[in-house]
């Protein structure tokens, strides 16, 4: 016991008296554990309010750059459509559309993104029912010796879903990307 007495007696400042020394130590180290936490919980939430402004930035970009070769693909869906319909009414044996496929890069590009899920499901579904009508229409009114009605017919379907698109799915872009550009530049972010 005697031992003990004295290995304690190294944590003894001064022989009596030793209260006052032991809590300013305890007050330390608490405050010193609490404003290590402070920092770490503010840390993580300016961490997170970055990665979600980051990952809205991104989204608008995204939805920027799809917004852009969707009406690119449009334009020349409706000229397509047009020159398609023109030929077949001439009775023209068949149509060289030159360029026989919408331009995609974006929209391929999007498959590997997170933030493509991001998108309103609804314009993502017809821009895509799009893509696919379009190459039936590009293969029907370009295939040899197809009948001059059955191209109208096409090339006016071509049209419809042209103007479709435009009217909903552009349309619901646009407004994302104003809702969005004007939520990033109240915080602070600015856009090009």
């Amino acid at each position: 016991m005697q031992r003990l007495t004295q290995a304690l007696k190294i944590f003894r400042v001064r022989e009596t008296g030793n209260l006052e020394f032991w809590i300013s130590h305890a007050v330390v180290l608490l405050s010193t554990v609490l404003g290590v936490y402070l920092a770490a919980l503010a840390g993580y939430k300016t961490a997170i309010e970055f990665e979600a402004v980051r990952t809205d930035r991104d989204g608008y970009y995204l939805r920027r750059a799809l917004l852009d070769e969707t009406k690119q693909n449009l334009d020349w869906g409706d000229k397509m459509a047009q020159a398609a319909l023109a030929d077949a009414r001439e009775g023209g044996a068949h149509f060289n559309m030159g360029r026989q496929t919408a331009q995609t890069f974006v929209w391929e590009t999007m498959k590997q993104q997170s933030a493509t899920l991001q998108l309103p499901p609804d314009t993502l579904a017809a821009i895509r029912e799009y893509y696919a009508d379009v190459d039936g229409h590009v293969k029907a009114i370009t295939k040899p010796m197809t009948p001059s009605d059955f191209r109208v017919k096409e090339a006016m379907a071509w049209q419809t879903e042209t103007k479709k698109v435009r009217d909903a799915a552009v349309r619901t872009l646009e407004r994302d990307l104003a809702e969005m550009r004007t939520e990033l530049t109240a915080k602070g972010i600015k856009l090009r």
